[in-house]
């Protein structure tokens, strides 16, 4: 027997002689010792009898490099984890003069003085009982990562089937043991599987043989999975074969998502409205869509040739000067650096020019180089003249403001005037002082509400600029600094920053002292409508879902029958009222208001005979309107009640009387006329057709072509007709009383006084009636 090596930094402090005694008198053969570091620190002489090494050339090695390429990953772990109950471990070692030796190797922990070694015992594998070991713990080692594990004979039978694999197959062990392999595999796996195995054997491939396959469980069903084979002989026919079986369907799954991802990018980019590529320094287009073919223009020999020739390409930046292509290429390839929605001028090779959006973005490679480059390409044409359209529309929009007859100013919270109009300074009463320095003194006006209060005007700005609010629409009387007084309506609306900071506000101020006349003029006309309810030929009442009148004039008493109970009251008993309606047919008054507090819905003018409480029946035209409180629920309908009776007697009369009024109509010294949208006219009388002057062709066709008339204000400027009929038919608003100079197809002019009422049907404006007056003489 060889003698042994020690590693004396290692041992010496734990008493070399009783450790290695214990050591060698435990060892059935090669026994080595090994660290926690995975040092080799003792070898005894069978090492040498074994793997041809000398015991002193192993020990101070990494117990790793004795094991061959193969085996070493799952080395670490069992020697990091042994425990003493562990079963040995079949792998190949690698000989002194470099050829493989399958031994078993056996783990045992050891702790001397409080310091942790393992031993390792190494005995060579010989013969049909070590296969049949090796085969065991192979099993072994395979159940433990959950695979399933199979032994062939020279037949291809099955000799040996593990626990995990029948679990997998769904068969009893007793189904598969005996039987072929194609049991599981099928005809086609099988010689799939021999195949392989014959090319690795004509290929002198050492190792484990890999195929994937499909396996056929009891149900019927299969499995994708995985089979590595190794053979137990020198050929299959010899000794037969091990397998491990894993399960893969999850990998399948994955690598089926992945082809569908690929699939929607795929699609992605071929849909993209932008344009996408991959390029490389070379020119070599290796992916292009279509958009990116028509944005670049690539001709029919760089698409066949998958090429960009950047000679063919110029570009311009926003001032017009050129940008070499191969410059924006070398910040790319050369520098690393990205192109990030750059706009330049393409000039494409057919001489068309595109503005386009370039975003080029490096790929780099395992090393760190450039290989290749993604070209993003969006063409930015439509939205450049979309901006000189802007730039347009804002002198357009400058123009008006100008204009306006509403204030207009942007200012700062330091009261600093960004921006101003004439109007506003004359409604501010802007100082010369002010004007030149582009500065509002708050200080200097007074503001008073509608009450007469007087309210800060720093207190408006701090709800705007401190607290973001908007002040909308607030009357005030405004004192300006020379003292004169003026109603004006004020809006304040701030203007944010990106971060939310608002730094300016907008200030809208509409001179409505008129307004305010008026509305004195309107509340002695809402006395006045007050007394006309009261003397009203038509009943008129204020009910709520519950039956209580909150008001009701005389008339709506008379015709609805009240009691004395209901008037005292204020509450309208429905029960004792019944209605008919033109058929005879009874209508409960709970469904008619059932429509209008449930549904929110109106009842108009529907036509009922009323049967009252005291038995008498009346013809009466109902017409109920939801009032709704701020919830959208309504609270409260007003009920308008006609009696119709006369109007049923007078209906023929009426008809009669409408023809007088056709002849009134066309005997009128004012122009009527009724025209939709498109210009159609519906009703004309002969002094419209003169004032408008009214082609025979329109007459015929009933057209009016706005094109052919022109409209002049009391400036002389031009107004079109197509704004006038906009605002009625687009805006709802009306048109009163305008006076235009009227300039006729046939280049006549007179002065015209026009007013255009919107007719709703809907909520929509089908139609406007259309007044018009010559007032030339006047």
């Amino acid at each position: 027997m060889r003698g042994i090596a020690v590693d004396e930094t290692a041992l010496g402090a734990l008493g070399d002689v009783p450790f290695l005694r214990q050591l060698v008198e435990s060892a059935p053969t090669g026994a080595l010792a090994i660290d926690e570091s995975g040092t080799v620190v003792f070898a005894n002489g069978a090492i040498a009898n074994l793997l041809g090494y000398e015991p002193d050339a192993v020990v101070g090695e990494p117990f790793g490099g004795l094991v061959a390429d193969d085996y070493r990953s799952g080395v670490t772990p069992v020697t990091e984890t042994v425990k003493d109950d562990d079963a040995p471990v079949e792998l190949q070692a690698r000989h002194a003069d470099g050829h493989a030796v399958p031994v078993e190797l056996d783990l045992r922990e050891l702790t001397l003085e409080g310091q942790r070694f393992v031993a390792g015992y190494l005995r060579e594998l010989h013969g049909e009982d070590e296969r049949a070991d090796a085969v065991a713990r192979y099993e072994a080692i395979a159940e433990m990562a959950g695979d399933g594990v199979y032994q062939l004979d020279r037949d291809d039978c099955f000799r040996m089937v593990s626990d995990t694999l029948v679990e997998m197959s769904g068969y009893d062990r007793t189904e598969l043991l005996g039987e072929h392999v194609s049991t599981l595999l099928g005809e086609d796996a099988v010689n799939e599987r021999d195949g392989a195995i014959r090319e690795d054997l004509r290929a002198a491939t050492e190792g484990v043989t890999t195929v994937e396959f499909e396996m056929r469980t009891a149900e019927g069903s299969t499995i994708p999975c995985e089979e590595r084979t190794a053979l137990l002989g020198p050929d299959p026919t010899s000794a037969g074969s091990v397998s491990v079986v894993r399960d893969v369907s999850e990998r399948v799954e994955r690598v089926e998502e992945l082809q569908q991802e690929r699939e929607l990018i795929e699609h992605i980019l071929e849909t993209s409205p932008v344009g996408i590529g991959v390029i490389n320094p070379d020119g070599d287009i290796s992916r292009v869509n279509d958009r990116a073919e028509d944005i670049l223009g690539l001709t029919m020999e760089e698409i066949t040739s998958q090429t960009l020739d950047v000679s063919q390409r110029k570009f311009y930046d926003s001032e017009g000067h050129r940008v070499p292509p191969e410059d924006l290429l070398g910040r790319v390839f050369e520098d690393g650096q990205q192109v990030l929605n750059s706009e330049f001028t393409l000039e494409r090779p057919d001489g068309d020019r595109v503005w386009a959006a370039l975003s080029i973005a490096p790929m780099t490679g395992e090393a760190g180089d450039v290989e290749k480059a993604v070209v993003i390409a969006t063409d930015i044409t439509d939205r450049k003249e979309r901006e000189e359209t802007l730039r347009e529309e804002r002198d357009v929009i400058e123009h008006i403001l100008e204009t306006s007859p509403v204030g207009v100013g942007v200012i700062t919270p330091d009261g600093d005037i960004s921006r101003v109009n004439d109007r506003a300074e004359e409604l501010f009463g802007l100082t010369d002082y002010e004007i030149s320095n582009q500065t509002l003194d708050v200080s200097q006006r007074k503001l008073y509400d509608s009450d007469g209060h007087q309210v800060e005007p720093e207190d408006l700005l701090s709800r705007v600029f401190e607290d973001g609010e908007q002040v909308l629409d607030t009357d005030f009387e405004f004192a300006q600094p020379d003292g004169d007084h003026v109603w004006q309506s004020i809006s304040i609306a701030p203007i944010e920053s990106r971060g939310g900071d608002v730094e300016k506000a907008v200030i809208i101020a509409t001179d409505i002292t008129d307004r305010k006349e008026r509305e004195e003029t309107l509340r002695e006309e809402r006395e006045l409508i007050e007394h006309i309810l009261d003397t009203s030929p038509v009943g008129i009442g204020v009910i709520n879902p519950d039956g209580d009148i909150s008001r009701v004039n005389d008339r709506a008493e008379d015709l609805l029958g009240l009691t004395m109970e209901e008037i005292t009251n204020q509450t309208l008993d429905i029960s004792q009222r019944k209605f008919y309606d033109s058929e005879g047919h009874q209508v409960e008054p709970e469904d008619l208001l059932g429509r209008v507090f449930e549904d929110g819905q109106q009842v108009l003018n529907s036509e009922f005979t009323l049967e009252r409480p005291d038995g008498d029946r009346v013809w009466a035209a109902l017409s109920i309107a939801p009032m709704t409180g701020d919830g959208d629920d309504v609270e409260k309908a007003v009920i308008i009640a006609t009696d119709i009776t006369d109007r049923k007697e007078r209906e023929e009369t009426l008809r009669e009387e409408r023809d007088v009024i056709e002849h009134i109509l066309e005997t009128s010294p004012v122009g009527i006329g009724v025209i939709n949208p498109d210009g159609d006219i519906s009703r004309v009388n002969d002094r419209a057709e003169d004032i408008l002057g009214l082609t025979m062709e329109e007459i015929t066709n009933q057209t009016l072509n706005v094109s052919q008339r022109s409209f002049y204000g009391a400036g002389g400027e031009r107004v079109p007709p197509e704004d006038l009929l906009s605002r009625v038919f687009e805006d709802g608003e009306q048109v009163l009383n305008s006076e235009f100079t009227l300039e006729r197809p046939g280049g006549d002019r007179v002065w015209a006084a026009l007013s255009i009422a919107p007719v709703e049907s809907h909520r929509d404006v089908e139609k406007a009636v259309v007044i018009a007056t010559d007032i030339s003489d006047r």
